[in-house]
């Protein structure tokens, strides 16, 4: 997808401002559509126009008993101008079919076009981007603020259509009445002059209203999420108190964005029913006996205020839709800046580990990691074990490339861990996360994941991952539903599901974090069974606290405050201060020191 890099800046220029800005959002062609919705439109309002003057010429005709009625010079009998008038309506229907289509499809295709340019981006972006998203910020984007951005659609596309009317209403006053027609527009300028601060008002407060509604909606997110830790700990009332200072302060910008967007219909239409009153008396003053263009030039001009209205309207939306806008563009301008580099090109000869000297900083102004170095032959198995904070975290995302190191080189066989070839389905590293995220589906669709494998090999990876016994004896097998977020299954067999589904891509090298924290002694079992019959095929990285999962482990990595402490055989490693250092709580020095 390409993406012009937009720098973060309120929308200027109007409309075309407001087009560049929603084809940087990913509504592509929307300038054609917009083209052929304008041609409709302005057919729409001419017939529109010419159907009023003729039902005006015709209500004077009649009421002056004439069997003849004159239009610019062109004399029709009433016959044929109920025909031309039927015909008017037949256009003017027809086209209003077209448009409706039309607005609904764009508006659609907006909506559309608009979540797939923010999914591309959000899953496109490098890790570092995509793990500090908030909880529920990306569901805010591709909900509220898309479905903002297809009314912002539907708002230009109905101003557009109002726009057009009212200058197919205007020609037709200027045909029949010049100087008519001439007020209307100058009028108009005066609205559009007296009606700038209050749109300018109203962009500041939609500014506002944006950032404390993306604010309020993220906090629910989380909050709703932790509603039985609150319960548990005793803060639910401060928690409902934040939510409601959090609420108050989104309802007061809501009301304030409001109460702006009902003052402007009000002032648009008290001074321009005040212009259509000073107008009827100037022509009232006038006299004559062109009755019918006088009645057409009324019914023109009171079209043209409604139509007038709308674009007001139309404008004020705008206006107040701008602060959304600008949150989607510098989303996808943070998103875009955090891309993924696409260096992902290479195969290894080999899976063995190499961590050359490598050191890591999340701001580069402190080291996490500290020339680390250590070496794993392919086919063997690490276990990784440190205290919270030690580096494990960190050790593991640099081993599965989502990030770079600062310094030093993370090396698997011959290619830089960051250039691993994966994509189409096909990865040689996997990762057992501590608790896997299973979707709403069945057991043999968590496990295929989105790649295109047959039934046998789902089989085989559940085997593999000593399942398949478990789900053979579940009444649907491998069609049974794991329900929302895998509930319908145990912890055990939610983590050898999650195991099955790294095997079944056929990994080289498979990383385990924490795997056996949520287990079972029995589950455990299963899976050191698994792991034991990797050994040799996959080399294999376990993180764990549990002693007994990395017991059948070859080697020992033991991180301390970010550095080895310890490194080799896995029984030398057992027998050195370093890992009883790791694997023991500390000890209570305050306490030793009141003894």
């Amino acid at each position: 997808m390409r993406y012009a890099l937009m720098k973060r800046a309120p929308m200027k220029g109007g409309i075309r401002g407001l087009l560049t800005t929603l084809e940087l959002l990913g509504v592509r062609s929307l300038r054609r559509r917009l083209l052929l919705l304008s041609t409709v439109t302005f057919i729409s309002g001419l017939a529109q126009a010419a159907l009023l003057v003729i039902l005006s010429e015709l209500a004077v005709s009649s009421a002056q008993r004439r069997k003849h009625l004159v239009i610019e010079g062109h004399s029709l009998s009433i016959e044929q101008a109920l025909l031309l008038g039927l015909v008017l309506l037949a256009i003017f229907f027809a086209a209003g079919m077209i448009t409706a289509s039309a607005t609904s499809s764009i508006s659609g295709i907006s909506l559309e076009e608009g979540r797939n340019t923010m999914i591309d981006a959000f899953f496109d972006a490098d890790w570092s981007v995509q793990a500090e998203e908030r909880l529920g910020h990306v569901q805010q984007l591709l909900t509220v603020n898309c479905e903002d951005l297809a009314v912002v659609v539907l708002a230009m596309a109905n101003g557009l259509q109002s726009l057009l009317t009212v200058l197919a209403l205007l020609l037709a006053a200027f045909l029949v009445n010049p100087i008519v027609a001439g007020g209307v527009l100058i009028v108009g300028m005066l609205l559009y002059l007296l009606l700038r601060p209050i749109n300018a008002w109203t962009r500041r407060a939609s500014g506002q209203l944006a950032e404390d509604s993306q604010t309020m909606a993220t906090l629910v997110t989380e909050y709703t999420r932790l509603a039985r830790d609150f319960r548990l700990f005793g803060v639910k009332d401060p928690a409902k108190d934040q939510l409601h200072v959090r609420n108050g302060r989104a309802a007061r910008s809501f009301r304030r964005n409001r109460h702006l967007g009902l003052l402007i219909p009000v002032v648009y239409q008290t001074f321009a029913l005040g212009f259509v009153v000073v107008g009827l008396a100037v022509l009232a003053s006038r006299g004559g006996n062109a009755l019918g263009a006088t009645a057409a030039v009324v019914l023109l001009v009171l079209r043209s205020l409604t139509y007038g209205a709308n674009i007001q309207a139309t404008s004020q939306q705008l206006h107040s839709y701008e602060a959304f806008l600008d949150g989607l563009t510098e989303e996808l301008d943070r998103y875009h800046r955090g891309k993924e580099k696409e260096d992902g090109i290479c195969l290894p000869m080999s899976f063995s580990i190499e961590f050359d000297n490598v050191s890591f900083s999340y701001d580069e102004s402190k080291d996490v990691l500290h020339d680390i170095s250590f070496n794993v032959p392919e086919g063997q198995l690490l276990g990784i074990v440190g205290r919270s904070g030690s580096g494990k975290t960190t050790v593991s995302q640099l081993l599965l490339g989502l990030r770079r190191p600062s310094r030093g080189n993370v090396m698997i066989g011959d290619v830089p861990s960051s250039k691993i070839v994966s994509g189409e389905g096909i990865s040689p590293i996997a990762l057992v996360a501590q608790e896997p995220v299973l979707l709403q589906g069945s057991i043999a669709w968590n496990i295929a994941f989105f790649r295109a494998v047959s039934q046998e090999e789902i089989e085989s990876a559940a085997l593999a991952a000593h399942l398949h016994d478990e789900i053979s004896m579940m009444p649907n097998g491998y069609a049974t539903t794991v329900g929302e977020g895998g509930a319908a299954l145990s912890g055990g067999q939610r983590q050898r599901l999650a195991i099955a589904r790294a095997l079944i891509g056929r990994p080289r090298l498979l990383l385990l974090d924490e795997p056996t924290s949520a287990l079972d002694r029995r589950s455990e079992q299963l899976l050191r069974e698994t792991l034991a019959e990797l050994r040799g095929r996959v080399t294999v990285v376990v993180i764990s606290h549990r002693l007994a999962t990395i017991e059948d482990c070859d080697l020992l990595l033991v991180l301390e405050k970010g550095r080895v402490a310890d490194f080799g055989p896995s029984r030398d490693v057992q027998a050195g201060e370093g890992f009883k250092r790791a694997t023991h709580p500390a000890p209570d020095t305050r306490a030793a020191t009141s003894l």
